[in-house]
């Protein structure tokens, strides 16, 4: 587990004190099952000992059987069983088959927000890139320090627009602007393509004392009904993400844990 660490890779959870604690009726772990049945992880480890069953004193009935069901043995590295989830795919640059690529890196997971879903970079504030997802018209309002919008048409509901709005592009208390250059304050109607950089993730949360870890608050808007962009994005106009985008995604009601971004099974 050191190595995964080392790599810069998080680890979710160890579950031999798990375990413990779950047969001695001091934790719940049926959430923990459920992610192993949404294969929400992209590795699971089982170190099996020469000789011996350690590992299930290590894992519970449950949690080993939903293993068996959600995930694939895809190598042995000394004597540990190295598990992929079946059928899944790590999103790159986009989903297969999904109207619009991905706006950035969600190396550490993806997570809702009150207006739309945060994607989180590994790296520096300023230096994570943020892309248009597709073909469209940028605006960006005076007083936008941190946000652009582009207007597309909406490849699911033809003959409509919809927006994809791209905020948080700004530091930790929201003065200096991580936007790119190409797009000044005040700019309307600007044609972009689908790739093409928006600005960098940044670290407003929207309360200069409160700043978070580098991310980027992308959100999918439902145009007014001249097209325009609407006057604030909430959840009364905020589409889901996961049909433009491919992505699997738990349901955003009661739920702001973080979870992994992960393509939807072919």
């Amino acid at each position: 587990m050191g190595l995964i660490t080392l790599q810069g890779r998080p680890l979710y959870i160890q579950p031999f004190e798990a375990t413990q604690l779950a047969n001695a009726g001091q934790w719940d772990q049926a959430p923990l099952v459920e992610s192993i049945h949404d294969k929400e992880f992209p590795l699971i480890l089982i170190h099996h000992f020469p000789g011996a069953e350690v590992y299930k004193e290590r894992w519970t009935p449950e949690m080993l059987s939903a293993i068996s069901q959600a995930y694939r043995l895809a190598g042995i590295l000394a004597n540990t069983h190295v598990y992929r989830p079946i059928g899944s795919r790590t999103p790159s640059d986009a989903c297969l088959g999904a109207p619009w690529q991905l706006p950035t890196s969600g190396d550490l997971g993806v997570r809702w927000s009150g207006a739309g879903l945060d994607f989180f970079g590994r790296g520096n504030e300023n230096s994570m890139p943020v892309y248009a997802v597709a073909d469209g018209l940028l605006t960006r309002l005076p007083d936008w320090t941190g946000s652009v919008a582009v207007q597309h048409d909406d490849p699911l509901r033809p003959g409509e627009k919809v927006w994809s709005y791209y905020a948080a592009l700004a530091n930790a208390n929201g003065a200096a602007s991580y936007v790119a250059q190409d797009f000044p304050p005040g700019g309307v109607n600007v044609p972009v393509k689908a790739g093409q950089l928006l600005g960098y993730q940044g670290r407003w949360s929207g309360q200069p004392s409160r700043p978070m870890w580098i991310h980027l608050r992308f959100s999918v808007v439902r145009a007014a009904e001249n097209g325009s962009f609407p006057g604030k994005v909430g959840p009364e106009n905020v589409l889901a993400p996961s049909p433009y985008l491919g992505i699997a995604l738990k349901a955003a009601g009661g739920n702001s844990g973080w979870q992994p971004l992960r393509c939807k099974e072919e």
